[in-house]
């Protein structure tokens, strides 16, 4: 039996948190997340870091929210070495920040 959900790949997570460049709260899974860092790092290198100003919200959003779907505050994210073990962590079913990971939009 096949999985039906779609996956997230780098087109979906870029469009997914630029759209929602505010939004700190909720959860966002481990690739949401690292396909969006994926972008940033490209952006980054392409644009000599001019690009990657623009995106320093977004991706801070992202962060937020990749934090608290390992259940721990978002703040937890500016912590150098502790935020970037909490990014590497699984998803939990639920926590106090919602259900779960949203899904990436349908094509």
């Amino acid at each position: 039996m096949q999985n039906t959900a779609p996956e997230w790949n780098i087109i979906s997570s870029l469009t997914y948190n630029l759209k929602n460049y505010a939004k700190f709260g909720g959860r966002a899974s481990r690739a949401q997340y690292w396909w969006f860092y994926l972008a940033y790092v490209l952006i980054y290198m392409i644009t000599c870091g001019i690009g990657a100003l623009a995106l320093l919200v977004p991706m801070l959003a992202a962060s937020f929210r990749r934090v608290q779907d390992a259940g721990k505050p978002g703040w937890f994210c500016i912590i150098p070495i502790y935020g970037l073990i909490l990014c590497l962590m699984p998803s939990a079913p639920a926590n106090q920040y919602g259900e779960g990971p949203e899904l990436p939009p349908a094509a």
